[in-house]
């Protein structure tokens, strides 16, 4: 069972960048991890 998913690539990669934010994944801007929380498993706090 996955609650999310972490994924990071460099800014440069630009369709690396554009797949994950229209697959759903939000960006953390300052380090360009993208996050996908898996909505199955909303686990409050996590």
């Amino acid at each position: 069972m996955a609650v999310g998913l972490l994924l990071e690539t460099q800014k440069t990669n630009v369709a690396g960048n554009a797949l994950y934010q229209a697959t759903g994944f939000e960006l953390e801007a300052g380090s360009n991890f993208y996050e996908w929380p898996n909505p199955q498993y909303n686990i409050p706090g996590l």
